[in-house]
């Protein structure tokens, strides 16, 4: 991916051993470490299971359609993780700043 940004939605490649392929899972980039070549991720699930540490989005809504979304998603923001930024595989939306707000006091609190 040549430019990841803050709010997009992307599909990361995780390499699985036992079934010798790659797993492609959405996340949303939350920050972006050019000199460490990393991105920090909040994984993206269609379970509703995260509780008050996870933000729904519906799918057919404003932020579902720009962020690309075919189902209604929960980001959980209880597993904030960093990524080498070549697990990027592709971007298939944005989240503008009003949603990445919430986040960000979703993971903090």
């Amino acid at each position: 991916m040549s430019s990841i940004h803050r709010g997009d939605v992307v599909l990361v490649g995780f390499h699985n051993a036992q079934e010798k392929m790659t797993i492609r899972r959405p996340a949303v980039i939350v920050s972006v470490d050019m000199i460490k070549n990393e991105v920090a991720v909040l994984p993206m699930s269609g379970r509703d299971d995260a509780g008050e540490k996870g933000l729904r989005i519906v799918a057919k809504s404003p932020e579902g359609k720009v962020a690309g979304l075919r189902i209604d998603a929960t980001i959980d923001c209880r597993f904030l993780g960093r990524v080498p930024s070549s697990l990027v595989l592709s971007r298939i939306g944005h989240f503008d700043e009003n949603i990445m707000q919430k986040l960000d006091k979703l993971v903090k609190g």
